[in-house]
């Protein structure tokens, strides 16, 4: 190593909110210092060390992989970690140490911070080196405060555990007290025959980045950045410095440089990244674990083919034998172990999923449930013989009871043997825009609409850069000196890791304990990976995907309740796979509530395509996704499924692979048979060139099309047509889809189907008990129901479960889908409606339930949904309900000490009379209470909103019932409720409006496209915001859209007069209500009476301020049907 110094003390984004350097830039920066080595030190943690060793590998640096771990005297005492200290790995068995420390910090050492004390540090002291950091060290934190002969002892403690391992580290940060600790350090180090080392702490690439930690730290810590303890900094210093600015800052004590270039050259870790450490199956009757898997597999097909043909005992010989070969019998035996514990225990999984369905021993494993010989599905898609990687079986199951199957796997293996995965969540665009804008102190409405500006699709942010040159409104921002800083920051973290939690899926399973090979940490009490999937999978551990899909729970419950109702077992893998009302439904596009196929886009395909059968379903899954749909492929397959324009072959050689798919390349499998047919390919080399052409790597294309021609010309197949078939692969492989896994899937949206289609009351109720804490789901499913003629009742606390339940009237509303109300809450309600009838009073119901689970938040939220409209009225409760609720709560307490209580239910039962006679208790306006309903449960219970404007919505001259296929391209004037409001980007990264109009006789969706007016009209696109659109109307696909030009809030609409028909009123008692009621909203509208034929003008005095508020009260006084506003 000629370079004079080396980096040994550096954190990356994975010390979280704290450092704000990626792995990349710290190994490209020291690589283009020309640093032969690099030395990772996170915060008490290994996170980044894979992704770090193989990116510095990569570029030619020597990967350290270290960690700055706190110290305590003793982890089994509640006391703060006071000092740090950095380790670094000399070799894999320093590696396995420094894993076992970190560990041992996370699980049995967290307080406030993962901790280690120096019994653990000298267990595992072999083959790792110790720097004392010049700052906050044990050492360095002694001397700052003067007790020098103690920093003498503890370095002379350290010594004794790493002995010449051990270094003494300075700084030159220009720190307070760091001319002390320097000397002090140099002096000590000399006394003991310390060596000292030269490091700079770094966080950062570049000096000018000092702020962004910063903004990090204050993130973390919840300050702002000019709050007095926000923990800034007081150096700039803690960059990524060069080698001659090193030299520089200790050019009066060159050995401390020189021993960084002398501890890199110790440490030269090598990981084996080859070796797959799977677990070993134990086989009955000591049978080798390919002997039983060949056993197991030909038991399977015997009940899978009445007859095993040739072909079947073929291809499951073939498959077996490639099995073997790469050694991954072990891999199926432990996956059907598991399978099969499933069965047992009744735990539903799903038919499959990727390319595991096209393995004809994974379907006589029980495994899959897709025949791959009838669907054409290809092995080497999943497991290919000539390119050595691990098999792939992701598996689905009901995801309430997906944590069974990971608990039988931990026992099975060993708890030390299984873990979950750590994932990391990272900070999107509009999060970080949040964040930064809370540390800048920008007001939060100011910041919430900046981060709204940022388009957003499921699953998928604009970036921040890509916004601010799409979105005008925030290219506009962005000139303000304020928001332009928030922005900029926000550009620079975007992206960074901010904290952690655990993988939906993953599980590893390993063949040794885990702390050999894999540090652990605690997410939510439980064990998981430091490592993420991909850093796992690298280091050649078993890695498991387990997920839960909650449509496999849908299905279960669906079948239950069809037990119960119609008292018929339905075997949901017996299904007829033609039946004629699922098809109708389909071809509808009928599929809310439907897997995979419920999307408004996806259900124009499905009327575009018309499905007839299973395999059309299958080409549907794989039809709808970006590229096919921006390629314009979509419109050619339908357009040649629907025969509107006639199929050609370029060779009649393809015409059995293509003929399914009209014509068309659809699947990644058919670019394999191609390649097979026409090229010559082995189904090995097939799979490569489907791999190369999927991710467009020339080098490896242009050599196999090469190949590809001398095959098809071997074939006699002219070399033109080759070149051209060649190509037209290349182009289709970009979008092609796994058929294995849509094949898979389609059987999960045929059941799906099938349901809602032959039990549509069953299927629903069971929808929308799986989306209980979703109330955009049950909100969409409940307009579902309606749409289907199926009532949705009302919660009502003595007839509520907690899940949606099935009555002769309809379906009930589960009391777990209301906001705030939790599981032991609604248990303690149920069991005592069970055991001791229903409520009577909120008297009663108080004094039965479990108060501690059933508290106030949870008891206003039951009132306010209605859940005790059945037994008294809402706005009395509201009034008195935390009165009554203390006096239970003393009540019940007399009765705990023994006591007769006779005091507290005198004063509980006086309390309730009250109750029943009190009439001067505020009451809720129509319009407070379905803004109640609507934000706990997702929709309106006790009305609708549009009633209160339902005059001047009847004014205008079109409602959603109006609008039909000859009003396309008319400009019309509408009004209505907006919902779903979103700003989305079109296929021409342009900003754009979408959203849904409701009236009061059904719903269109409406886009709004950039326009002069757009900034000014996108702000009015807001939930629940009741508006006037004048808007052209669109027909496509025979459904109508809006295009809107102009929106206005009905409120800013002038109407100039009320007006009551009093004809049949009792004045007497109405009359000083309305006064009340015209001096409370006193205004300049004026007010008539519509009397015995006559209209009579109120006098100025009784005028009124025109409101939904003004409105409402009135209700409240006279029926909404004697009230009119003109």
């Amino acid at each position: 190593m000629n370079n004079n110094f080396i980096h040994l003390h550096c954190h990356t984004e994975y010390s979280l909110l704290d450092g704000a350097l990626k792995i990349p830039a710290l190994v490209k920066q020291c690589k283009d210092f020309d640093m032969p080595a690099i030395a990772i030190t996170d915060n008490a943690n290994l996170y980044g060390a894979i992704d770090f060793y193989t990116t510095a590998k990569n570029n030619g640096l020597n990967p350290i992989i270290g960690c700055e771990v706190y110290l305590t005297d003793d982890i089994s005492q509640k006391e703060r970690a006071r000092d740090r200290l950095i380790l670094l790995s000399k070799n894999y068995n320093g590696y396995q140490n420094l894993i076992e420390i970190v560990t041992i910090s996370h699980l049995n050492g967290f307080y406030y911070k993962p901790r280690i004390d120096l019994n653990h540090l000298k267990k595992y002291a072999d083959d790792l080196i110790a720097i004392s950091p010049g700052f906050q060290g044990p050492v360095a934190n002694l001397f700052k405060k003067g007790e020098f002969k103690k920093g003498e002892k503890t370095a002379s403690t350290l010594q004794d555990i790493y002995h010449d391992n051990f270094y003494l580290g300075i700084q030159s940060l220009g720190l307070h007290y760091e001319d002390i600790i320097k000397e002090e350090t140099i002096s000590i180090g000399k006394k003991l025959n310390i060596e000292i080392v030269a490091t700079n702490d770094v966080y950062y690439c570049d000096k000018e980045d000092a702020h962004l930690r910063d903004i990090l730290v204050c993130i973390q810590t919840g300050k702002k950045i000019d709050d007095e303890n926000s923990l800034k900094f007081q150096t700039q210093e803690k960059y990524l410095k060069s080698p001659q600015e090193m030299a520089e800052l200790f050019k009066d004590i060159p050995e401390a440089l020189s021993n960084t270039i002398k501890i890199a050259e110790q440490c030269r870790l090598k990981l084996d990244t080859e070796q797959v450490k799977l677990p070993k199956f134990e086989c009955p009757d000591q049978k080798s674990s390919e002997q039983y898997l060949k056993e197991l597999v030909y038991q399977g097909l015997a009940l899978k083919y009445q007859n095993i043909t040739e072909e079947i005992k073929k291809r499951a010989e073939y498959e077996l034998q490639i099995i073997t070969k790469m050694y991954y019998s072990n891999y199926f035996l432990i996956i059907c172990d598991f399978l099969n514990y499933a069965r047992l225990q009744n735990i539903p999984f799903g038919p499959g999923r990727g390319s595991a369905a096209g393995s004809i021993v994974a379907y006589a494993l029980d495994i899959t449930k897709i025949d791959p010989l009838k669907y054409k599905l290809l092995f080497e898609r999943f497991l290919n013989p000539e390119r050595v990687s691990m098999p792939d079986i992701d598996l689905d199951f009901c995801i309430k009871r997906r944590y069974e199957i990971i608990e039988y796997i931990s026992q099975k293996y060993g708890n030390d043997h299984v873990s979950q995965i750590i994932t990391f969540g990272t900070m999107a665009s509009r999060g970080v825009i949040r964040d930064v804008g809370r540390v800048l102190d920008i007001p939060l409405p100011e910041v919430d609409f900046l981060a709204k500006l940022i388009p957003s699709t499921p699953g998928n942010q604009t970036s921040i850069q890509e916004a601010i040159k799409i979105v005008p409104e925030l290219n506009k921002a962005y000139q303000n000196k304020n928001y332009r800083k928030l922005l900029d920051i926000g550009i620079q973290l975007e992206g960074f890791a901010r904290h952690t939690s655990t993988h939906a899926a993953g599980v590893v399973v390993s063949s040794e304990p885990l702390s050999k090979t894999v540090p652990l940490t605690l997410n939510e009490g439980q064990p998981v990976t430091q490592f993420s999937m991909a850093a796992v999978e690298k280091i050649g551990l078993l890695k498991l995907d387990i997920l839960g899909l909650r449509n496999l729970t849908v299905l279960q419950d669906t079948v239950k309740r069809i037990k119960n109702n119609h008292n018929l077992e339905l075997d949901l893998n017996k299904l007829p796979l033609n039946d004629k009302k699922t098809f109708k439904l389909l071809c509808a596009g009928e599929t809310i509530g439907v897997f995979q196929l419920e999307g408004s886009g996806m259900r124009k395909l499905i009327k575009d395509l018309q499905p007839k059968n299973f395999e059309d379903i299958i080409a549907l899954l794989a039809l709808y996704r970006p590229g096919p749909l921006g390629s314009g492929m979509v419109n050619d397959f339908v357009s040649n499924k629907n025969g509107k324009t006639k199929v050609k072959y370029d060779l009649p050689i393809l015409k059995p692979i293509l003929q399914e798919t009209h014509g068309m390349i659809l699947y990644q499998e058919q670019v394999m048979q191609i390649a097979h047919t026409i090229g010559g390919f082995s189904m090995g080399q097939a799979d490569m060139l489907r791999k190369a052409m999927g991710k467009k790597k020339k080098n490896v294309m242009e050599q196999m099309k090469v190949e590809f021609l001398n095959g098809a010309m071997k074939n006699k197949i002219p070399l033109e047509k080759a070149a051209k078939i060649f190509e037209l692969c290349y182009k289709f492989a970009e979008y092609g889809f796994n058929k294995s896994h849509s094949a898979a899937y389609a059987l999960i949206s045929y059941q799906t189907a099938y349901l809602k289609a032959n039990y549509p009351i069953e299927y629903l109720a069971s929808l929308l008990t799986s989306v209980l804490g979703n109330i955009d789901k049950v909100s969409l499913y409940i307009a579902e129901c309606q749409q289907s003629n199926i009532k949705v009742l009302p919660p009502n606390i003595n007839k509520s479960k907690a899940d949606f339940t099935i009555t002769p009237e309809g379906i009930r509303f589960g009391l777990g889908a209301i906001k705030n109300v939790g599981d032991g809450a609604i248990e303690s309600i149920n069991k005592n409606v069970t055991k001791n009838g229903p409520f009577t009073t909120l008297s009663d119901f108080c004094l039965r339930v479990d108060l501690k689970q059933v508290n106030k938040r949870v008891l206003d939220s039951l009132i306010k949904c209605g859940a005790f409209d059945e037994i008294e009225d809402r706005n009395k409760l509201l009034s008195c309900y935390e009165s009554l609720l203390e006096s239970a709560q003393a009540t019940i307490k007399e009765k705990n000490k023994g006591q007769s209580g006779l005091f507290s239910d005198t004063i509980l039962l006086k309390q309730n009379t009250h109750l029943k006679n009190n009439t001067s208790y505020i009451y809720l306006s129509p319009h407070e209470k379905l803004k109640m309903e609507k934000e706990l449960m997702g929709l309106y219970v006790s009305g609708h909103p549009l009633k209160l404007v339902k005059q001047k919505l009847a004014k205008l001259p079109y409602n959603t019932l109006k609008i039909g296929s000859n009003d396309h391209q008319k400009q019309i004037i509408i009004g209505g409720i907006l919902s779903n409001c979103r700003r989305i980007l079109n296929k021409n990264k342009k900003e754009m409006i979408a959203a849904k109009l409701e009236d009061l006789h059904g719903s269109i969706s409406v886009l709004m496209f950039q326009n002069e007016s757009f900034d000014k009209n996108a702000a009015l696109f807001q939930d629940d915001n009741l508006v006037r659109l004048k808007a052209k109307v669109s027909i496509r696909d025979d459904s109508p859209i809006l295009i809107c030009n102009e929106i206005e809030l009905l409120e800013n609409i002038k109407n100039n007069q009320v007006h009551i028909d009093a004809e049949y009123l009792d004045f007497t008692k109405i009359a000083p209500q309305i006064k009340q009621l015209c001096q409370k909203y006193k205004g300049k509208s004026p007010l008539y009476f519509h009397i015995n034929g006559k209209i009579i003008l109120t006098h100025e005095k009784y005028w009124l301020t025109i409101s939904p508020e003004t409105t409402e009260s009135l209700y409240q006084i006279i029926h909404e049907t004697k009230v009119w506003i003109s």
